[in-house]
């Protein structure tokens, strides 16, 4: 959602892939989300409007199966946070939530994509900031 508000008929505590501005404060929830290898699956898309977010982001993935995944975060189409989670990624090499700024009039996409099945595994998603 571009500019702040809610469409007619919008719920400001919902789930939406897209930005919801409230005030100063901005944030996105993916609601569940089945992952698995037959695509790259969006648990986020929006663009910024003229002002800036300092936030952070996670991502949850609810289904205890292990498998390989790939996250990418893109700022219009360019890749700043690429991340693997498996199970041989014993050392956690991530941790979430990972703190991030979108400047303003930026392209936001979060993807995941199940590096292994082709069963769905469930994903959430939340971008949360303050908007500047």
């Amino acid at each position: 959602m571009l500019g702040g508000g809610n469409p007619v008929g919008g719920n400001p505590a919902g789930v939406s892939k897209n930005l919801i501005y409230i005030g100063n404060r901005a944030y996105a929830y993916s609601g569940e989300i089945g992952v698995s290898n037959v695509a790259d699956f969006t648990l986020l898309e929006f663009e910024t409007g003229a002002s800036s977010i300092d936030g952070s982001f996670a991502i949850q993935n609810g289904s205890g199966s292990g498998d390989d995944m790939r996250y990418i975060l893109s700022f219009n189409g360019e890749r700043v946070c690429h991340i693997y989670s498996g199970t041989s990624d014993v050392f956690n090499q991530f941790q979430f939530p990972i703190n991030i700024i979108i400047p303003a009039f930026t392209s936001v996409l979060l993807t995941a994509k199940n590096q292994v099945s082709s069963s769905e595994r469930s994903h959430t998603a939340t971008l949360t900031g303050k908007v500047f």
